[in-house]
């Protein structure tokens, strides 16, 4: 008897639309790119409209496409013919003069697979390559109403309600639909011509109750080229656009049609400042003002009546729900290029970015990141660290290589120097992978290269910084944490350094981790042992009684002024306690200083007598060595931060053999155990840290009992050990998804209201 195994499910047919006309000279790169693709079944199917040049000669020498002629300059009209003739499950659209990436299809099926038969549709990413800086033309794009568009976002938006005043919307060079989600809305609305007409059937799509969403992964080159829509780069068809826009709101809005008119005359009014400027210019003519104001005046009008005629009668759809498919024509597709054969040898090449690793102002983020090198070096990888050249190099590489990446004065710009740095090292040894920490949004541009699999470390984000210490929202304020946020959508893994950072980075970016098929991790930080850390003498005033040391920056997040305040109190009850401060002075770049005229190290002088400030001494900053003398020699670290996403100095600490004082906040108890390693306080409550100080200033045997609880959970859990072989274990898994192409498509939150558009485009022009 015989057994048959399960059958394999069904890949869903993809078929693509080029509309063409008059533009002979680009379908062939076009096409080239879609032999290319990596996706199987695919079928071609090209529209040819009005031409003279040879296009339809050469469409119908394609021996695999299917080719249709229209007599009529009407995107709307070509696409509803190309829709009758595809059969795809998927129908993809693409430009003439667009060149879409090997993985095009293959991302944008991946979305679908992924989010199940209501998915309407899959838009990607467009860059402009013949524009200054290849900016991005078109990402995560939604349009409201009245037909105001945003081409670009940082993320991807969730505006899928059908009775919402914002929605999704896709641009032809790169989206695609169901074909049941088009014939479902009625197919395209011959009455547009050209342009809106795909917002118009997105807006349709998701009023018929299906979703559609974005994947930056999805990538499509763009060349626009001269056309009858595209006469010159000040004339994209004034006419055309206010007529459609008009149209557009009427059909969609649910204002009156006086309001919809005069929100538009609105946003409209500010097209003609810019028409006097190109004159002025010369760039155009004073006829040109003259006639593009002239064509806007006509495109109202125009639009006023078709969408009148629309309000009172409706519109009798184009395509039915029953619309025959006809049969699947696969097109000749190039071979599918062989996987690179595994290579012998297990280690892999690996590149990390820190700007501020080895510098003068180092960090926590510095500081692990040196310690990973070292972890992973010590398992036989090719590691490479990239910082910001900023002065000699203060950290001693232990088995990795240091590049210097030039600064540029530009924040957006000075993190597009990691790109080109790692094109340029690319060149003599190819990396398998990149890590960058979400600290500074070193990564956005390595990201949007698409070229190694990003992976992305999450620590504190900077909306959360902001937030806790009222910070201004300045454009370098924005542009940060858009690009934060860029990397976010870019990176194909994500690694928490504790449960407590990824929840806050979700609600701080509105981004859930992980989402379709991007991995997440999370794995705690890690140590050199203590006989391997550099140790240096530096002179301590003598104490007879219980030595307290706080290391951090000084700042309101670190929790110095509630420091200050409670050793006031122990200071009055226990007259032999000391405290030791360690960490640079944070007031000049947190506002601090401009909001009350004073230093952190000022105000918290004042805040004690002089009996109280004798027992005091303020280090300031100080290199690793001198600050693990001060760790062996104090009796108790305590750090009340407001916030840590993990928290080094208490894991320093423990290492140490000391005792530590912390708070609730964030990934603190993630770290230290309370009762166990340590005492954990409420944030900002000074009478409780008081209290725990005053503890364990009395009690020499649970310090020595969390001495010894804190040493073995260093072992257990924050070895070096351990975190290169987590480290390593995530990238392998990682890997294979980048290999594999399994699950790549991107998250589909709301777009972060914090980031001005003007922030938002200039970090995606830049990344891009």
């Amino acid at each position: 008897m015989s057994h048959n195994g399960p059958e394999s499910p069904r890949r869903l047919a993809v078929s693509v639309v080029i509309v063409t006309a008059g533009r002979r000279q680009c379908l062939p790169n076009c096409i080239a790119a879609l032999r290319r693709q990596t996706y199987r079944p695919l079928e071609l199917v090209v529209v040819v409209g009005p031409s003279n040049d040879g296009t339809h000669a050469y469409a119908m020498s394609l021996t695999d496409a299917k080719v249709a002629q229209v007599d009529r300059l009407n995107v709307s009209f070509a696409r509803n013919t190309g829709v009758r003739m595809a059969s795809g499950d998927i129908i993809a659209f693409i430009d003439d003069d667009a060149v879409a990436t090997p993985t095009w299809v293959e991302e944008l099926v991946s979305v679908f697979e992924a989010e199940g038969p209501t998915c309407g549709g899959v838009a990607g990413l467009i860059i402009d390559e013949n524009s200054p800086g290849r900016p991005v033309q078109a990402l995560n794009n939604t349009i409201d109403d009245i037909g105001e568009p945003i081409a670009v976002r940082v993320t991807p938006s969730h505006f899928n309600d059908p009775e919402g005043n914002q929605f999704i919307y896709f641009t032809g060079a790169n989206m695609a639909m169901s074909r049941e989600a088009i014939l479902a809305a009625g197919g395209y609305d011959e009455n547009y011509l050209y342009p809106y007409e795909d917002a118009d059937l997105c807006v349709a799509i998701i009023k018929a109750g299906y979703r559609l969403f974005h994947h930056p992964k999805a990538l499509v080159h763009h060349f626009p080229a001269p056309s009858h829509n595209r006469r010159s780069p000040y004339d994209p068809g004034y006419f055309a656009c206010t007529r459609h826009q008009v149209y557009f709101a009427l059909k969609f809005s649910p204002r009156t049609t006086w309001g919809c008119v005069r929100d538009i005359a609105r946003a409209k009014r500010y097209w003609v400042p810019p028409f006097l400027k190109l004159a002025r210019q010369r760039l155009i003519s004073h006829r040109d003002v003259a006639r593009f104001t002239w064509n806007v005046a006509r495109g109202f009008a125009s639009g006023l009546k078709v969408g009148m005629r629309f309000r009172r009668e409706g519109r009798v759809p184009t395509l039915s729900p029953d619309q025959p498919r006809p049969e699947f024509r696969p097109m000749t597709m190039d071979p599918l290029p062989r996987p690179p054969r595994r290579r012998e040898r297990q280690s892999l090449r690996l590149a990390l970015l820190c700007g501020e690793f080895g510098g003068p102002s180092m960090g926590g983020v510095g500081v692990y990141t040196g310690h990973l090198a070292e972890a992973l070096a010590s398992r036989g990888h090719d590691v490479t660290v990239f910082r910001s050249r900023i002065g000699p190099c203060l950290v001693e590489p232990t088995g990795f290589r240091i590049v210097d990446v030039p600064t540029d004065p530009d924040p957006i710009r000075d993190r597009h120097q990691f790109l080109m740095a790692l094109l340029r090292q690319a060149d003599r040894r190819e990396f398998d992978l990149v890590e960058a920490p979400l600290w500074n949004g070193n990564g956005a541009a390595v990201g949007s290269a698409a070229r190694w699999p990003l992976v992305v470390r999450l620590e504190t984000p900077f909306a959360l910084i902001r937030e806790q210490a009222g910070i201004e929202n300045n454009y370098h304020v924005q542009t940060l944490m858009a690009a934060e946020q860029l990397q976010l959508a870019y990176a194909t893994g994500t690694i928490g350094i504790s449960e407590a950072v990824v929840k806050t980075v979700e609600e701080a970016y509105h981004i859930p981790l992980p989402f379709h098929g991007r991995r997440l991790a999370i794995i705690p930080l890690g140590l050199p042992s203590l006989d391997r850390i550099p140790m240096r003498a530096v002179e301590t005033p003598p104490a007879e009684g219980t030595k307290f040391l706080y290391i951090g920056r000084f700042e309101a997040r670190k929790g110095i002024l509630d420091l200050a305040g409670a050793f006031a109190r122990v200071a009055r009850e226990d007259p032999k306690a000391t405290l030791w401060l360690v960490g640079a002075d944070n007031s000049a770049n947190d506002g601090y200083a401009a909001r009350t005229g004073r230093s952190y190290g000022q105000t918290i002088c004042e805040m004690w007598g002089p009996e109280i400030l004798s027992r005091v001494r303020i280090f300031g900053r100080l290199d690793e060595g001198m600050k693990n003398y001060l760790l062996s020699t104090c009796d108790v670290l305590v750090a009340p931060s407001i916030y840590e996403s993990f928290g080094l100095m208490y894991v320093e600490a423990m290492r140490a053999g000391k005792p530590v004082i912390g708070t609730t906040a964030g990934g603190i108890p993630e770290v230290v155990e309370n009762g166990g390693t340590g005492l954990l306080v409420p944030p900002g409550d000074i009478e409780a840290l008081a209290l725990a100080m005053l503890r364990l200033s009395g009690d020499a045997g649970l310090r020595r009992a969390f001495s010894h609880q804190g040493l073995e959970r260093f072992e257990e859990r924050f070895s070096l050990y351990n975190f290169g072989r987590q480290t390593e274990i995530f990238y392998r898994e990682v890997l294979e998804v980048w290999h594999g192409r399994v699950g790549q498509a991107p998250s589909a939150p709301p777009a972060s209201a914090s980031v001005t558009s003007r922030a938002v485009q200039r970090a995606t022009r830049f990344v891009a």
